[in-house]
């Protein structure tokens, strides 16, 4: 059984999204044509600016009279150029210029001729001189505190302490009754710093007389105080430490004649600062005794 249809009706639908779809391509082409109208104008004077800003300036001459114009003689013309050039060149590249960058380049001008001035004035700081002169003073009770801190990291005679007043800025009278106050006080006691350096020098560094006296004057401890500290020596004390000392310098001596041995051993001691006598008999002791010890001192 043969079916029937009738085409009109079928294809109705799709006559319509048809005649849809191309009723919006006309308003698309018509709204596109609108925008190309409206956008004309902005296009032209876009590139009418563009064209300004790439087109130098020229710098118009000033008027000539009418004669010399209109005569036709190339050479007046280029005689009146050269001269217009010559006498109002630099004007006119000044009138043409717009009045902001002008008055930039004024003020730019004006900016630089005040930092001339201030290098100018300022004071040489060659040699330290402007350092030395920035360095504010101390106060007495800085000076002090100066002072105090000195004493609590390591005991001072009073050379040393009135030394580093008076290289703080301090005075004579400021130093003077520093130290009185530190003396009473016992911050600072050059009798007792003498009595200990002695016996530090004596016993861990093995040091005589002779070079404990040289180290407490360079530390400026009077002499009489030295003579009353190195008094509390005692001869056999004394005698056996230098002995000590001759036999820990004999121990690295190596394999050596008597006679090498005996000069070395004998330099080393009056080096360390004990007397002759002491050290005769601290030679004998240390290098008469038995050295069966590898290392020992070789004698023939």
């Amino acid at each position: 059984m043969a079916v029937s249809f009738e085409p009109s009706e079928t294809l109705a639908p799709v006559t319509d999204l048809s005649a849809r779809f191309a009723s919006k391509q006309a308003a698309a082409k018509q709204a596109t044509a609108r925008r190309a109208t409206v956008n004309q104008p902005v296009a032209n004077q876009a590139a009418e600016n563009q064209m300004a800003v790439q087109q130098p300036a020229t710098v118009l001459p000033s008027a000539q009279p009418a004669g010399r114009q209109t005569d036709g003689r190339q050479s007046d013309s280029r005689q009146s150029d050269s001269r217009q050039s010559d006498g109002s060149g630099a004007g006119s590249q000044s009138d043409s210029e717009p009045p902001r960058r002008t008055k930039l380049r004024a003020v730019r001008s004006a900016d630089k001729q005040p930092s001339t001035t201030a290098h100018a004035q300022q004071p040489a700081t060659g040699f330290g001189l402007a350092e030395a002169e920035a360095q504010p003073e101390l106060s007495a009770e800085e000076i002090e505190d100066k002072a105090l801190s000195r004493l609590a990291r390591k005991a001072l005679s009073e050379h040393e302490v009135r030394k580093a007043i008076l290289g703080d800025g301090g005075s004579e009278d400021l130093a003077d009754s520093l130290l009185a106050d530190f003396n009473r006080k016992g911050y600072v006691n050059d009798e007792t710093l003498a009595e200990d350096l002695v016996q530090a020098h004596l016993r861990r560094k093995k040091q005589g007389p002779a070079v404990i006296k040289r180290e407490l004057a360079q530390r400026g401890i009077p002499d009489f105080i030295i003579a009353a500290a190195l008094e509390v020596i005692d001869d056999d004390e004394e005698l056996r430490l230098v002995v000590e000392a001759a036999n820990d310098r004999v121990r690295r001596m190596g394999n050596l004649d008597r006679s090498v041995a005996e000069r070395r051993l004998t330099g080393y001691l009056q080096r360390r600062g004990y007397s002759s006598s002491l050290i005769r008999s601290a030679v004998e002791q240390a290098l008469g005794s038995k050295r069966s010890s590898p290392g020992s001192v070789r004698f023939e």
